[in-house]
């Protein structure tokens, strides 16, 4: 006696295919395809949270954040500060306190009112992004260090050393590292920020 043909599956004979929706068209494909014995799939169109993931997003200069800073001038001086509000909102701060005469206010004006230097503000530099106010101001305290702008220093134009660093332990470090990197206020301009 002989053995019937066993009979493919449909599931083996169909096929599959997958396209992207589009509104009015879909649907007429649909059909056709299904006439010609295949079965169709529709895909979502990218939405906007996969077209913005984190590496097509435009990345803001990192002047649009808080945190701390650095502003050189001509005369190899130079400041160190931090604010809450964008670095670029307190440098036109600072602007404005020169432009004004605050000298009791802001220690750049103060400078400018004895010293004819340029303030180089296409110059400054973001020392680090720190939206905290307290790792901010410990920032600011470490920086001021660093770079040597605090009172005393011969270039220093900050009128104290900051706040929450009473240590002087961080001195040795910091003289390492700026002689590793010939690190001098002058040549802060040609750096890329360092971070701690």
């Amino acid at each position: 006696m002989k053995k019937p043909k066993s009979k493919k599956n449909d599931s083996d004979t169909k096929k599959y295919t997958s396209l992207p929706w589009i509104p009015g068209l879909s649907g007429q494909l649909k059909k056709v395809f299904k006439k010609a014995k295949c079965v169709v799939s529709f895909k979502s169109p990218q939405n906007l949270n996969s077209i913005l993931t984190s590496r097509n997003k435009p990345q803001l200069p990192p002047y649009s954040h808080p945190g701390c800073y650095f502003i050189p001038t001509s005369c190899k001086s130079g400041y160190t500060g931090e604010t809450k509000k964008r670095i670029s909102k307190r440098n036109t701060e600072h602007e404005k306190a020169i432009f004004n005469g605050d000298v009791e206010g802001d220690a750049l004006a103060e400078h400018k009112e004895t010293c004819n230097c340029e303030i180089k503000w296409e110059n400054v530099k973001t020392l680090s992004v720190e939206p905290v106010w307290f790792r901010r101001k410990v920032r600011e305290a470490l920086e001021i260090r660093r770079l040597g702008t605090g009172p005393g220093k011969p270039n220093g134009l900050n009128r104290d050393d900051g706040d929450y660093v009473t240590t002087n332990t961080w001195t040795t470090v910091f003289d390492k590292i700026n002689s590793k990197q010939h690190l001098t206020i002058g040549t802060f301009e040609s750096m890329t920020s360092q971070t701690i």
